[in-house]
């Protein structure tokens, strides 16, 4: 059977599968896919940084690979500070529009 990278992407955020298994699984062939990239590129990122999704998408509807739901960016910062004991001048924000389009590079 094959899947369309959307309809791929979404099996894969509701599997349950940390990002280290998918990460692995796309690495050594056990998950295989029109779109992988896009998955494999999420992993790796999921598994150094948290990454907030800003939305009005139903929460339950960004799966359970580990990325965090907030209904504003205000939400989101509050719940970054408090959790990770932060002050704001500590937390960094990187906004990514078109999100899978664009891949950032961090600097050594």
């Amino acid at each position: 059977m094959i899947f369309l990278p959307h309809t791929f992407l979404l099996i894969l955020l509701k599997s349950g599968k940390t990002p280290l298994e998918i990460y692995n699984g796309v690495m050594n062939g056990e998950i295989t896919g029109l779109g992988i990239w896009e998955i494999q590129i999420l992993s790796r990122i999921l598994m150094i940084c948290d990454i907030y999704v800003i939305s009005s998408l139903n929460q339950d509807d960004l799966g359970k690979i580990g990325l965090k739901y907030s209904k504003t960016v205000e939400n989101a910062l509050e719940e970054i500070i408090s959790t990770k004991k932060l002050s704001k001048s500590d937390v960094k924000i990187l906004v990514l529009p078109a999100g899978p389009q664009i891949l950032p590079k961090l600097k050594p």
